[in-house]
């Protein structure tokens, strides 16, 4: 997937959706749908070191977290650009 710098360290699937996540080395979190994969949905910026873990809520389909070496955990809306 043509859509990060660097390689990916975690991907997850929204269960309610055609939708997966993916974490890179590069600091950025980008869906992208499989029926689809050329190009990402949305790409998210917000970490200074790798993505260690994505997930997406198993509740609701617009949220997902985030984890990083920074120590930081972020917690997205899709909804939102």
């Amino acid at each position: 997937m043509p859509g990060h710098l660097h390689e990916v360290l975690s991907v997850d699937w929204d269960k309610y959706t055609d939708v997966i996540a993916t974490a890179s080395v590069d600091t950025t979190i980008a869906t992208w749908d499989i029926r689809n994969p050329g190009k990402p949905l949305q790409k998210f910026h917000g970490h200074n070191m790798a993505i260690r873990r994505v997930k997406f809520s198993p509740f609701e389909s617009n949220v997902l977290a985030s984890a990083s070496y920074d120590m930081s955990v972020n917690i997205w809306d899709t909804n939102t650009p």
